[in-house]
């Protein structure tokens, strides 16, 4: 039997779109702020599951409290 994976329509698609790019930012956010905080990109790479480049990436240019 053959896979009947469901079309997705234009708005499911934008909707997804939308919902990557919210996730994107809340993820920024919570880099950055845990940066500030004290956090080494280590931590914070473990903490979200994301690799320490992006992490770097993310926190680039955000001072961090010492």
């Amino acid at each position: 039997m053959k896979n009947m994976a469901k079309k997705k329509t234009k708005e499911e698609v934008y909707l997804d779109g939308k919902f990557g790019e919210i996730t994107n930012l809340l993820q920024q956010l919570v880099a950055v702020q845990l940066y500030r905080s004290g956090a080494i990109q280590s931590e914070i790479a473990t903490n979200l599951g994301i690799a320490i480049g992006t992490v770097n990436k993310l926190v680039k240019g955000v001072k961090s409290q010492k």
